[in-house]
């Protein structure tokens, strides 16, 4: 698994700064790390047919979200996206590996969203590559 690079980090600190953004569940030290979502990849209408078989994805909180407001620089989440098929991540971009790539959405991507529930259109977007190319973004409204 590759980690994200410090600016990556940065990002996901500012983001995290954000008390509306992000509202996980807390719950006792003793219950992390704990898996919050498990299974195939889906397209964005919820359905697994425009993907191959062995594809999967697991999101897992490392830590409770007061603990992560108080030590940015620790890991709070872990996105997994296992490619069992070889074929998930076949258009790459040019950019040297680890860094800030804007449209990164343009090659093959992982991505993750995070919504704050109000259904308002607000959310955090996380795209990465397995060379580590990775995108951060806050969204107050649908993407053009």
């Amino acid at each position: 698994m590759r980690q994200l690079p410090d600016s990556a980090f940065q990002s996901l600190r500012v983001l995290l700064s954000e008390p509306e953004m992000i509202r996980m569940q807390e719950a006792s030290e003793a219950a992390f790390p704990r898996i919050l979502l498990q299974g195939p990849v889906l397209d964005y209408f919820c359905r697994n047919a425009a993907f191959p078989a062995g594809i999967g994805i697991q999101v897992e909180q490392l830590a409770p979200l007061a603990e992560a407001r108080k030590s940015p620089e620790q890991a709070c989440i872990r996105w997994t996206t296992r490619d069992e098929s070889g074929a998930a991540f076949a258009l790459q971009t040019e950019a040297p590996a680890g860094t800030y790539v804007e449209r990164l959405w343009e090659a093959s991507v992982s991505e993750l969203f995070i919504t704050d529930g109000s259904g308002k259109c607000k959310n955090l977007e996380f795209e990465i590559t397995p060379q580590g190319h990775w995108l951060a973004l806050r969204l107050d409204a649908p993407r053009q």
